[in-house]
């Protein structure tokens, strides 16, 4: 099996495990059973330290509130939840950040990040988390994306870390090996270390 049929085999399995209700925190790595931390992607104490919570309350209005923010948005307006989101960068220890937004763009609500990624040749990035006619289901990807990722960010900068501390280890290891080895051998000719 070469690389790429491997992660497509992880990726289906990763989806047959979130759809029999089980996956992992996006910020810990431990095992998520419950719905709600399930569909967020995050335990409830993840979900905490990333932010989570802050824009929850914006989802129970009555109904007179949501008609109110869908002319505002549809109007051209945007409703921000957020700007200083952390956004993941592979292979390095410090993220972007992003601000998390709603807009109603080409006939659809989106919710979407802004991803500032400070001077990069290509610009800043746009993130579109869900595009739906529903304002309420874009508002739900909206507040749950911000945490989300500032907690995506927040694993890939402890990985970062732990493995420049295994390379620190093996460094120090090979060096001291190397001094050991120096010793041996002039041991062996008959010479003492210097």
């Amino acid at each position: 099996m070469n690389a790429l049929e491997q992660q497509v085999e992880e990726q289906i399995d990763a989806v047959e495990l979130v759809a029999r209700g089980v996956t992992n925190c996006a910020r810990c790595g431990r095992t998520l059973t419950d719905p709600v931390s399930v569909k967020r992607g995050l335990g409830p104490v993840c979900y905490g330290l990333s932010g989570g919570g802050i824009f929850d309350g914006n989802m129970d209005v009555p109904d007179e509130e949501w008609a109110r923010r869908e002319r505002l948005i549809v109007a051209g307006g945007e409703v921000d939840f957020g700007v200083n989101w952390r956004y993941p960068v592979e292979g390095i220890g410090v993220g972007y950040t992003m601000r998390v937004s709603v807009r109603f763009h080409e006939g659809r609500f989106e919710a979407y990040g802004h991803v500032n990624r400070y001077g990069h040749p290509d610009g800043d990035d746009e993130v579109v988390f869900v595009r739906t006619t529903d304002l309420k289901e874009a508002y739900q990807a909206a507040i749950e994306a911000g945490p989300r990722y500032t907690a995506m960010a927040h694993r890939a900068q402890v990985q970062v870390a732990r493995a420049a501390a295994r390379r620190s280890k093996v460094q120090e290891l090979f060096k001291t090996s190397k001094e050991v080895t120096d010793d041996v051998r002039s041991r062996v000719h008959g010479r003492r270390a210097l």
